[in-house]
């Protein structure tokens, strides 16, 4: 089963979903600043952060999310998957905490 994390870190100004397998090899991060400067806006940077295992990054890029009956699904833009590795959708099987935590923390992140 997939682990879910949550941290708020007002050090690093910025709140972050951590997906991450059963085996703690490879996770996703959907990360998001708390405030963001002219630059960010200029740069194209205010919107959520996309990291896959510490490396790979793309700003934006879920087309759509679902949580459902213990999954969850994105359907990544091309772009997005390509950036990532990813498929265009990818899914995660969740516990019920881990369920609680998207359903609280995803639509502020993704919204």
């Amino acid at each position: 089963m997939t682990q879910i994390g949550y941290l708020w870190d007002d050090d690093l100004a910025c709140e972050v979903v951590v997906i991450e397998d059963e085996a703690g090899e490879q996770w996703l991060e959907i990360q998001r600043g708390l405030d963001f400067d002219e630059q960010d806006v200029a740069l194209g940077m205010d919107t959520y952060c996309l990291v896959r295992d510490g490396a790979a990054t793309h700003y934006g890029g879920v087309r759509i999310w679902n949580l459902a009956e213990g999954v969850l699904t994105l359907h990544l833009t091309g772009e997005a998957a390509a950036a990532l590795s990813l498929e265009r959708r990818v899914r995660f099987t969740v516990d019920t905490d881990g369920e609680s935590v998207l359903r609280e923390c995803l639509p502020r992140i993704l919204g």
